[in-house]
Order: C-alpha cells, then structure tokens, then sequence
C-alpha cells in the first residue's frame, strides 16, 4: 500500500519536479538519486556528480551519465568518446540531449502512447516491454516510466511501449557501448519503489561499471570543455590494430640501428618490414568466417559483415554474457569466473560450467595482440558452449 501512495503521488507532482529539478545523489526525498548511488556502491563502482564535464580528462574506467541534463550535449564529443571506447548513460525527456542522441540515430518524441498497459491503471505510469534479450534486460520483463518521452531508433529497442515507441535503447558505436533513456524519472528513489525498476537500475549500474570504476554523473546545467581522447589509455580494446603495427615497425627500426647499419640494415629492415605486412594480413578473420549472424547483441554499425577485428571480441563477449545470464536468470556481470563455474555446474552440468568458466577468463580480458587463429578458437570455444546450454535447455 504505501508503495502504490508513493507512486501515485510522484504521478501528480513528477511535472513540479522536472520544472525544479532535484537528481541529487545525496538525496532521499522521492525525487533524488540516493538509491541509485546506493546501487552504484553496492557494485563496486564510485558515483560523483560533476558540474564541469573535461572531456579530455575523461578516462577509460570512466563511464558518464547524463540524467536530466537542462545543458545541451554535445553529439560529436559524445560520438568521439564512445568510438574510441567510452560508454555512456543518456536519460533525457525534455530536450537537451536531442543532438546527443542524433549522433546516435535516435530522436525522441512526444505524444498519446495508445493502447498500452498502465501501472496499476494509473495513466501517467506507462509500462514498457522488453523486446530485445540483452545482458541488460535478462530477467527483467518490464520497466515502468512516468510521464515519458520515447524514442524512435534505428537500433532495435530493449524496451518499448509498443512498436516505434521506446523506452531503453543500448547499442554500440565504435568501441564504445551507450544506453538510453527517454525517461530519467526511472532512476529517481519514488520509482526505485517499483521492483522490476530496481532491478533494471542495479542492471544498468553493473552493465556500464565494472568493480573499481567511476560513474560521472552530469545532470541539470553543467560547463562542458575540452575534446575526448582518441584513444583511452587502458581500454582493453582501444588498442587499435593499426597503433600495434605501428609500433612493431618502429620497434623493428629500433633494433636493426642497435645491431647493423649500411646496407646490411637496410636489406634486414625491408625482409622485416615484408614480414609484419604478412603477419598484418594474417591476423584479420577471413571474410565471412566469423560473421556473428548467430548473435542477438544489437550493434549501430552496418550489420555483422562490418565486425572489425578490434571490436568483435566485443559482441563476442556480449553474446556471451547474454547467453550465461539467460541460462542462470540472472546477469552474470558481478561473476568471477570460479563463481561461474559453480553456479552453472549445478543447473547445467560441470562440463558447461567448465567450459564456461574457462571462455568467461579469456573474454572478461582478452589479450591487447589478438591474432586471427586466437580469435576463431575463442569464436568456436562461444559456439561449442552454446550448444552445451541449449541441449541442457532441450534435456
């Protein structure tokens, strides 16, 4: 009873609010964010709310939400920091994110969402459905908005109110993952009240943090300065194939002056230069040979054809994820892959949770210099578990 009074009476005053605006993390009234920082701890992850944005201070543990921003979002600094590895949280209703989410291929709409199912029958509480099966959505049905703009992507949506309408969208942009929301609201303590809303914030929360990382929460007005780095020191995929070769002409440069010089170092210089280009050539996957049409992970690129060597270890590990936390009803994200390999041995056998365990250690942190034949056997080490869970599922 009193969680149903608490939600009819943020259906009311939730226009009063967003006028206001409170968002604070520090905040137990209904319209803060106290129980969103609570789940941010809980994971592991530091949450801070920043005035000042420097994107050129931005760093890969860093993730940035942006709840309720009332300062426009730069598109193009966005789009810089997610291709080159940053992830983001986008949950805007009223308009500043707009050329955020362009950049995006989303745009946000207003209007009557017809025919859809209200919370408790309390039309300001429209509730959306999952339609996408994602690491983020697995074991959480629905999620209830208030008041809510949506959305109308070219990504699929995670959840909708109904078919062009909705409310989450994630995907991936470069090396970058983003997810968002047409509904701040969502996050704030009074809808934190509903269960399946709780449980989409502690997903969220460990879908975008790792243990040991950090939230930059931007919301209301904010300064925004400086420019995303091209590559962020420490992303495990932000090492770009191209900077690693790179780097091995230089490094074999640097050798040859250290032991010859004259023609002797010129003749070696160019047999090894001949090598790395093979070694180069070598190292993408075969056209069509691992195409990823067997996965479900939505992608912002163009189809599963378009996969680069550098960022399909990526939807690999996300199809992986996927498929563990659908076999076990629960994201597997806080999981070490011990913990993995218990759980699953019980439901699934010990030969899954070995299995399992052993591929979760490889893709949770993959070598920065990841050759073709390492890839294929990670790639058939995916598909071979696959088949595990779903003849268990099948028996």
């Amino acid at each position: 009873m009193r969680r149903l009074v608490a939600v009819a009476i943020l259906a009311i005053s939730a226009r009063a609010a967003a006028a206001g605006g409170d968002y604070r993390l520090d905040s137990r009234e209904w319209n803060g964010l106290g129980r969103l920082a609570d789940e941010a701890v809980a994971a592991g992850c530091t949450i801070e709310a920043t005035e000042t944005l420097d994107w050129s201070a931005l760093e890969a543990r860093d993730v940035v939400w942006f709840v309720y921003p009332r300062t426009g979002v730069d598109g193009s600094r966005l789009r810089r920091w997610l291709e080159a590895g940053g992830r983001a949280v986008i949950a805007d209703d009223f308009g500043a994110a707009d050329a955020a989410l362009a950049a995006l291929d989303i745009r946000r709409l207003r209007g009557d969402l017809a025919d859809v199912d209200r919370y408790d029958g309390n039309a300001a509480l429209p509730v959306a459905r999952q339609t996408l099966s994602t690491e983020l959505s697995v074991g959480i049905p629905d999620v209830v908005a208030n008041h809510p703009a949506f959305f109308s992507a070219a990504t699929p949506a995670t959840y909708a109110f109904s078919p062009g309408a909705a409310l989450v969208v994630e995907g991936r942009l470069g090396k970058g993952y983003f997810v968002a929301l047409s509904d701040p609201s969502v996050l704030i303590n009074n809808m934190l009240d509903i269960d399946e809303n709780l449980a989409f914030a502690r997903a969220l929360v460990r879908r975008t943090c790792k243990p040991g990382e950090r939230i930059r929460l931007v919301t209301q007005s904010f300064v925004a300065r400086g420019e995303p780095s091209g590559e962020l020191a420490g992303a495990t995929s932000s090492d770009s194939l191209f900077s690693r070769f790179n780097r091995m002409i230089e490094e074999i440069d640097a050798a040859m002056h250290s032991a010859v010089d004259g023609r002797t170092l010129g003749l070696l210089a160019t047999l090894m230069a001949t090598l790395a280009l093979i070694l180069f050539a070598r190292s993408w996957p075969a056209r069509g040979q691992i195409d990823g049409h067997w996965t479900r992970a939505a992608s912002v690129e163009s189809g599963w054809r378009a996969w680069r060597r550098d960022t399909t270890v990526a939807y690999l590990r996300d199809e992986v994820a996927l498929r563990l936390s659908e076999a076990l009803g629960a994201p597997i994200t806080e999981s070490t892959a011990a913990e993995l390999e218990r759980r699953l041995s019980r439901t699934h056998g010990a030969r899954a949770g070995t299995h399992a365990a052993r591929l979760w250690a490889q893709l949770e942190r993959p070598p920065l210099l990841l050759g073709r034949r390492r890839l294929e056997r990670l790639h058939d080490s995916a598909r071979e578990l696959f088949d595990l869970l779903a003849a268990r599922g099948q028996g």
